[in-house]
C-alpha cells in the first residue's frame, strides 16, 4: 500500500490545524486562569484591596505666635488632640474604649 503524497496544500492544512489547536488551548489555558483569579480567588484580592486603602491624617502645622505689625500678640497655638477610631483596625471596639477611659482618667490626673 502506498502512502499518498502530501502536496503543499496538504502540509498547509495539516499546520494550520495544529496553530489553531496550539491558539485554542493557549486561549482556554488563559480562560481558565481568570477563572481561578476572578472566582475562587476573589475573596481574598477583596481583603487584600480593602487593607491598601487610603488611610489620610491630618496633621495640624506648627503655626507659633501671631503679632500684629505693631507687636501686639494676636494668638497662640494650643494642644488640641482628636482620636479617631477605624473599626477594622480597632477589633475588640468595647475593649478599646474601656482600655481608651482608663488611660485618659490617668492623663488628668497628672
Amino acid at each position: 500500500m502506498k502512502r499518498p503524497v502530501l502536496t503543499p496544500k496538504h502540509s498547509l492544512n495539516r499546520r494550520s490545524l495544529v496553530v489553531g489547536a496550539l491558539q485554542l488551548g493557549f486561549a482556554g489555558a488563559l480562560a481558565a486562569r481568570l477563572r481561578h483569579l476572578q472566582i475562587t480567588q476573589a475573596d481574598q484580592y477583596r481583603l487584600l484591596a480593602e487593607e491598601n486603602r487610603i488611610n489620610i491624617r491630618l496633621i495640624a502645622p506648627e503655626r507659633g505666635e501671631i503679632y500684629d505689625r505693631n507687636g501686639v500678640f494676636l494668638a497662640r497655638n494650643e494642644q488640641s488632640y482628636r482620636i479617631t477610631l477605624v473599626k477594622e483596625d480597632a477589633g475588640d471596639v468595647r475593649n478599646y474604649w474601656c482600655n481608651w477611659r482608663s488611660l485618659s482618667r490617668s492623663a488628668q490626673k497628672i
